[in-house]
């Protein structure tokens, strides 16, 4: 009996240290995590999957970045694969143009999501954005389709203002020809499908001291922060984009533009209705963007902030002026309906910035 014992104990200890095989052993190899799939990009990069295949045996592996409704964004490279952590590289294809990406993306214990930084820079080597990747293993499936944005439109999700509204003095209308072309997955073009915030009234800004010496931004809804994002790393590198997913919906995500988020803030993070987030970047105390998209099987579709905007928050609005019927000062109906006498050209703007441009007439001026 005590000889049985002692063998089995003998065998135990074996396979414990000699053959690696204790229950308790939390030591992966390569082969011990799978990590070939197809993630679902947290719209880090908007409506992105990476597909990730084996190339061999020793921890190397095939990368490929689809949009998963077939837009314009993609890529593909190679990845290595070493102490839960992939590091890739290869070439993307963005709106302007081909660049070269680089990414380190660290895996959760059950290696079944990842997060971790990327860039893209251009051929000459200039970073055109610097942002967090945070993916979930599995396909992008979203379940609300283009023709339900009844659903989402008139719900009252943002329940606090997102920036100081009494240093604003105009917005701009939505599908408006203010700034650029910036749409979605519906079709329409040379419309800007987003507000600008602007701190000075008319005209162009001829001093310093027609803006305020600060701006503050808040998160106009609870939510979970999914992307912090650098877009013109060289020449601002204080400028940045942040995405809320919301908490009431989490088909619907918000992006405020041009801010410097505080201190510690991180991809991830949860934030509450009303919290500070960020200041503007000195060199946007003038001007910034607020952006509305609704993920749908169809592609995101953009809608104006107004639209999901809660009583009170929009009672701040109509104290500084706009009408009860928000769209009479805020929305144009159509594309192509701007007061400015902006026309259309190739998909652009023609005369956006010629000097006799009445652009400025896509604005509400508060009063």
């Amino acid at each position: 009996m005590k000889r049985n014992y002692f063998i089995s104990f003998f065998w135990i200890v074996f396979s414990c240290f000699i053959l690696n095989s204790c229950t308790n052993n939390t030591t992966e190899t390569v082969d011990e995590i799978n990590i070939v799939g197809t993630y679902c990009l947290d719209f880090s990069l908007v409506d992105s999957e990476l597909v990730i295949s084996n190339s061999n045996n020793t921890g190397e592996y095939n990368i490929q970045f689809n949009d998963f409704d077939g837009g314009e964004n993609s890529g593909s490279g190679s990845g290595s694969f070493s102490n839960n952590i992939l590091t890739i590289n290869g070439t993307y294809t963005i709106a302007s143009g081909t660049g070269n990406f680089t990414g380190s993306l660290t895996y959760s214990e059950l290696s079944n999501s990842f997060d971790g930084t990327f860039s893209i820079v251009d051929p000459q080597g200039n970073i055109l954005i610097t942002s967090t990747l945070i993916a979930k293993k599995g396909s992008c499936n979203y379940t609300l389709t283009p023709n339900q944005l009844d659903q989402v439109i008139g719900q009252p999700y943002l329940t606090s203002l997102h920036v100081e509204l009494n240093k604003i003095q105009k917005i701009s209308r939505y599908r408006s020809a203010a700034g650029h072309n910036f749409v979605d997955y519906s079709g329409e073009s040379c419309v800007n499908l987003k507000h600008y915030f602007h701190t000075y009234s008319e005209g162009m800004i001829t001093g310093a001291t027609q803006l305020p010496s600060s701006l503050k931004y808040y998160a106009p809804a609870d939510g979970t922060i999914v992307n912090i994002t650098q877009t013109r790393v060289s020449e601002d590198p204080t400028d940045y984009e942040v995405d809320i997913r919301l908490s009431a919906n989490e088909n619907v995500i918000v992006r405020i533009f041009h801010i410097t988020p505080k201190n510690g803030l991180s991809v991830g993070d949860i934030v509450s209705s009303g919290e500070e987030i960020a200041t503007a970047p000195t060199a946007h105390l003038d001007s910034g963007d607020f952006a509305v998209y609704v993920l749908t099987t169809g592609g995101y579709r953009h809608l104006s902030m107004f639209e999901i905007m809660s009583p009170a928050v929009m009672q701040e609005y109509i104290d500084k002026g706009i009408s009860t019927n928000w769209k009479q000062d805020l929305y144009y109906e159509t594309t192509n309906s701007y007061v400015s006498g902006i026309f259309c050209e190739n998909g652009t703007w023609g005369n956006l910035r010629h000097p006799s441009s009445n652009f400025e007439l896509d604005f509400y001026i508060f009063n």
